[in-house]
Parts: structure tokens; C-alpha cells; sequence
């Protein structure tokens, strides 16, 4: 046989094909061989094989896609009672319980008993400090940890860190005021409803100051929200326009202050743990306060004019507000910002009964209304923020599988 017959001897496989093909007899095995078969792929359509390449792959993300989402699921019902799940329950628990106990004491001391609201912030900001160093640096005194953890502070740029601090010094001097005015002025129900629209200062900052647009179901989600502030305001019996400019203004710190406290929990450049960023921040609001005691306050006086009991109720009260804060922090750091806002809602909610039920505050029919319509208006909020998000990840998760297949399709051809 010579070369010439050897080159062109006919492969059994081919001649089936061939067969198969001019008579119409081809099965869907066969072409599927036939398209992926090493030996025939210049024999098809360049942009036919790349077609159903693409294809495959895009099926073969989807089951990706559908297996973690039923992992995720089987993980989420295994981990209800992880360790990691039961430590965030119990601090979410003493942060209700905390905060319940500091709004009745503060109503109590700034009420009942008299106190001024400067005195009972100043006592506040100043306990926060004292416990937070003790916490901070007694076990370190005590050789009960290393100092490791505190040497890791020179390594941040030190302009950066008292900077930040500043910052924070005053959000946090201001927001504490800013609170004890509002409930010497208001009713706990009416400052808790104000507070609970924290959702609307923060579209509203968002979109004059960052120029942040959000999408249509997150602002439908604000009305409800400014209705019932606005019927929650024009029907509360108890309304004074300093008590409600005061929780106003500590609800647009509170806001700015939670992005910030956030950052440096999480953050990258600067990280504090709970502890520390609950000291730092009280060392840095007890210096804004300092000079303010000695020009504006003569809290000198109003020390040596109050009797033990109500001295013994403010250093109580400064303490239950210290764990208030160090749970906070500590919560916030164990979960997301999305379930913090909303566990943050649902003390807002449970604030508002119960200090109708403590205070027998009078609520009227259309008051109550406007109340719920704030709650319902912010769970709301925090539904269409999610639905906002997911549609973000998606869009990313298309892009890159996109740009994926695209490249992939430039390589085969």
C-alpha cells in the first residue's frame, strides 16, 4: 500500500458520521460526538461550538449557584445554636436589657428627682471613662494580659488615629446631651419614635452630603416613616420644641456616629476591639467636655447641692450606661450592620410600649398610629435595603460570569 493510500484511509468512525449525516439518520449522541470529537471541530461552525460551550458553562454556574444557595440554607438551619450564634443572642439580650434600664433611670433622674440633664451627661461621659480604663488597663497592671494588644496602637499613623478621635469625641459629647435634654423635654414614647426614624436622617444625609442615590422601593419605604413622624409629632401631648430639636439632633449623631464606629471595628487601616473603642471614644468626649464644664457649667455647685441618694443614682445610672455602650459595640461587631439596624429598630419598638406601660404616658388613638406607622415604615426600610443589596451582588455575579465567558469565547476561536 503506498504512503498516498495510508494518508487517506478513511477512519471507520468518520464514515458512520458521514453516512449518518447525508442520510438525515443522525442521532442527537451522534452529533453531540461529533461537534465535541477532536478530530472534527474544524469541520463545525466555529461560533456553533462556541455557543453551546458558552451555554454549558452558564448551566454549569446556575448549579453552582443553586448548591451553595441549598448549602447556605442546610449551614444556616445547623448553625442556630453554634457558639458563635448563642454569644451574639446573649449580648443582644443585655443590650435590650440595659437599654430599657438606662432610658427608665434617665427619665427617672432628669423627672422625678430634678437633675439637670449637663450634670447627669457629664456623670455619664466620666463613669464611661473610668470603667472603660479599668477594664482596659487594671489586667495589664495586674500582669492578667500581655501588652501586645496596646503596643499594636504605635503602629497607626498617629495625626489619623487623634484625628478620628476628635471626631468621634464630639459626636459622642453631643449625642449623650443631646438625649438627656430630649427626655427632659418630651415623653419617652415621642423621643424613641423620633429616634426610630434614624432610616429617614440617614437617606436624607446620605443623599446631600455623599450624593447617594437610592433606588425607588427604599424611598417608598421613607414615607410611611415621615408620615408617622409628622402625625407623631402634630398629636403628641407632651411636645416642646427644644425636647424634639434635641432628639432630633442626637439622632442625626447617632447616625454619623454608628458609620464610624463600624469603620473602625471592621476596618482595615485602624482596627479597635469594642473595649477599646468604648475607652478612646470617652476619653475623647470627656476632653470636649472639659472646657465646657468650666466656661458654660458649674457643676461644682450642682455636685455639692445634691444629696446621697441622688448621687448614688447617677454613679448607678453612669454604670448601667457603660455596659449599655460596651454592648453595643460588642454587638456590633458580631453582627452585620444590616441586623444591627434592625435589632436596633426592634429595641426602638419595644422602648416605646414599654415606657408607656412604666410611665402611663397619654397616647392618643391617632398618636399610637403615627408610631406604628415609623416601626412598620422602618422594617420596611431595612426589607427594601436587602432586596437592594441582593440585586447588587447579582448584577456583580453576572458581570464577572459574563466577562468570564467572553474571554473563555476568545480563546476558543
Amino acid at each position: 500500500m503506498s504512503n498516498n493510500d495510508k494518508n487517506h484511509t478513511t477512519n471507520p468512525h468518520d464514515t458512520v458520521i458521514s453516512k449518518n449525516v447525508e442520510g438525515g439518520l443522525e442521532s442527537p449522541s451522534d452529533k453531540h460526538a461529533r461537534i465535541y470529537s477532536s478530530d472534527h471541530l474544524n469541520e463545525v461552525v466555529p461560533h456553533q461550538t462556541d455557543e453551546i460551550i458558552l451555554e454549558r458553562e452558564k448551566s454549569n454556574t446556575r448549579r453552582h449557584v443553586h448548591r451553595a444557595q441549598s448549602f447556605d440554607k442546610e449551614n444556616a438551619q445547623k448553625a442556630l445554636f453554634t457558639p458563635v450564634f448563642m454569644k451574639q443572642c446573649i449580648v443582644m439580650s443585655l443590650w435590650f436589657f440595659t437599654s430599657f434600664a438606662s432610658i427608665v433611670l434617665n427619665k427617672y433622674l432628669l423627672s422625678t428627682l430634678d437633675v439637670d440633664a449637663s450634670l447627669l451627661g457629664a456623670c455619664q461621659i466620666v463613669m464611661t471613662t473610668f470603667f472603660g480604663s479599668i477594664v482596659m488597663y487594671v489586667p495589664y497592671i495586674c500582669n492578667l494580659t500581655s501588652r501586645k494588644r496596646h503596643k499594636k496602637m504605635e503602629n497607626f499613623n498617629r495625626f489619623q488615629f487623634y484625628k478620628t478621635m476628635s471626631i468621634l469625641g464630639w459626636l459622642r459629647c453631643g449625642a449623650v446631651i443631646c438625649s438627656v435634654i430630649g427626655l427632659k423635654y418630651v415623653a419617652v414614647s415621642f423621643s424613641e419614635t423620633i429616634k426610630s426614624s434614624a432610616p429617614l436622617f440617614t437617606a436624607l444625609f446620605a443623599y446631600f452630603l455623599l450624593k447617594e442615590y437610592s433606588g425607588i422601593y427604599v424611598n417608598l419605604s421613607l414615607m410611611p416613616i415621615m408620615f408617622g413622624l409628622a402625625i407623631s409629632t402634630y398629636t403628641e401631648l407632651s411636645f416642646n420644641m427644644t425636647g424634639f430639636l434635641a432628639a432630633c439632633t442626637n439622632n442625626i449623631l447617632d447616625c454619623i456616629q454608628n458609620v464610624f464606629s463600624k469603620k473602625l471595628l471592621c476596618g482595615d487601616d485602624m482596627k479597635f476591639s469594642p473595649l477599646e473603642l468604648q475607652f478612646y471614644t470617652s476619653v475623647a468626649a470627656t476632653v470636649v467636655q472639659v472646657p465646657l464644664w468650666f466656661f458654660f457649667i458649674d457643676l461644682t455647685t450642682k455636685w455639692e447641692t445634691t444629696d446621697s441618694y441622688v448621687a448614688s443614682m447617677l454613679l448607678f445610672n453612669g454604670v448601667v450606661f457603660y455596659l449599655q455602650s460596651l454592648f453595643a459595640y460588642s454587638l456590633m461587631s458580631l453582627i452585620s450592620p444590616v441586623t444591627f439596624s434592625v435589632s436596633n429598630t426592634v429595641k426602638r419598638a419595644g422602648l416605646i410600649w414599654f415606657s408607656i406601660l412604666v410611665f402611663g404616658n397619654k397616647v392618643t388613638l391617632l398618636n399610637l398610629f403615627g408610631t406604628v406607622l415609623v416601626v412598620a415604615g422602618v422594617f420596611l426600610y431595612q426589607r427594601a435595603r436587602m432586596m437592594e443589596q441582593h440585586k447588587r451582588d447579582q448584577m456583580i455575579v453576572e458581570e464577572k460570569l459574563n466577562h468570564g465567558n467572553k474571554e473563555k469565547g476568545k480563546l476558543l476561536i
